[in-house]
């Protein structure tokens, strides 16, 4: 599950009535049921986010055009923009990234490869 869609899920519970509007890279995007419902509000082409979740949106240099439409039709949102929907990294994740940064691929040994890859899936478990 992408980070993106796992925050509009906990947005989602936290306040389903409201509309997610997220900045994503160069674009602006609803993401799964507000993508279905707002495509057809703004006549916004739904395309896949992922084999399971639609999305549709707009490039970020259109952001003033579609606020005010939303603004005028009513919709409840919220956008969440880049830096809000980045996720806090844990201290042992920096620390085993900090160890991978200092190996030099040249010389590693494939069993010591995915003995390390194993031990970061564990930290991110």
């Amino acid at each position: 599950m992408s980070k993106l869609y796992k925050k509009y899920l906990e947005l989602k519970n936290e306040n389903p009535e409201k509309y997610y509007l997220f900045h994503s890279g160069i674009f602006y995007i609803f993401l799964a049921e507000d993508s279905a419902y707002l495509s057809k509000k703004l006549g916004l082409k739904q395309t896949k986010f992922t084999d399971e979740v639609n999305k549709c949106g707009f490039p970020q240099n259109s952001k003033a055009k579609y606020v005010k439409l939303l603004n005028e039709i009513g919709i409840d949102y919220k956008i969440i923009e880049k830096e809000d929907a980045q996720v806090t990294v844990d201290h042992s994740v920096l620390k085993k990234l900090k160890e991978i940064k200092k190996i030099n691929f040249d010389e590693i040994k494939p069993i010591d490869a995915l003995t390390i890859l194993y031990e970061l899936q564990e930290v991110l478990k």
